[in-house]
């Protein structure tokens, strides 16, 4: 999993990447700590178009507030600097999967 490092790096990122997933936690819910690997393998595995990127409360306050992030965890879909998809608390990894695959359809076969 890849992390950002600020505003900077994240709309950087927004410009030159079609598809990112951006999981924001806090690092002290057991759930959202055992979704980020399943996550993370899914990604890699899957859809390699999508880039997985994590943000901590505790460092990025801003983006949090930014992205209007209230509870963890959440996720943000982006695609072509957009954002798509977004996903907070409780969430299916199959229902993600089923949306991602969609759009992997779309925009890159």
């Amino acid at each position: 999993m890849n992390y950002i490092k600020d505003q900077q790096h994240l709309e950087n990122l927004l410009k030159e990447e079609r598809a990112i997933v951006l999981y924001f936690s806090d690092g002290t819910c057991s759930v959202g700590e055992a979704v980020a690997p399943k996550l993370d393998v899914l990604l890699k595995e899957k859809y390699p178009q999508f880039k997985l990127y994590s943000l901590m409360q505790t460092v990025h306050q801003e983006l949090f507030a930014k992205h209007q992030i209230f509870v963890v965890p959440s996720l943000l879909v982006f695609l072509d600097g957009k954002e798509t998809i977004r996903k907070s608390r409780n969430f299916s990894l199959l229902e993600l999967e089923s949306e991602i695959a969609r759009y992997q359809t779309l925009m890159f076969d």
